[in-house]
């Protein structure tokens, strides 16, 4: 199947990502690591993004290790995802399985109103963010049927 590369984000609209979508926002994310840009994410989690963005069903939109521009600024890791499963799965098979682990992070869920996109934001600790993100990747290798 080949999918056009021709649109915008602005183009996407709904609560599930679709595979047009995805297709969309690998591209981009790609070519921002490859040129080496300056909005491209942080170095640290480019790894963890390859790894996550491989599940069919997710792909990271944000990301940010913790590093603040701004002097006496406090910035708290994040990662942010659209998901192709329902609100209610993802809620259901991603998110509250956190409540269980040793390191939860705190979650929000928002509704970008210029696109009417939902994505899901996992506000990390400063310190755990690596381990908060490995247990992600277990999560969705266990609704993928990946687990060990």
């Amino acid at each position: 199947m080949r999918v056009s590369t021709r649109r915008n984000l602005g183009s996407f609209k709904g609560n599930e990502l679709s595979i047009e979508e995805k297709w969309y926002r690998l591209t981009r994310l790609q070519s921002l690591i490859k040129l080496n840009m300056d909005n491209q994410p942080d170095k640290e989690f480019i790894p963890y993004l390859e790894r996550l963005n491989c599940f069919w069903f997710i792909m990271t939109t944000q990301c940010c290790s913790g590093h603040s521009g701004v002097p006496n600024r406090k910035a708290f890791p994040l990662i942010d995802f659209r998901s192709a499963l329902s609100m209610e799965d993802t809620i259901d098979k991603i998110i509250r399985p956190f409540e269980d682990l040793q390191y939860p992070p705190w979650m929000s869920i928002q509704l970008h109103t210029e696109g009417g996109r939902l994505r899901f934001v996992l506000w990390l600790d400063k310190d755990k963010w690596k381990d908060q993100i490995e247990q992600l990747i277990e999560i969705c290798e266990k609704v993928e049927g990946r687990s060990k």
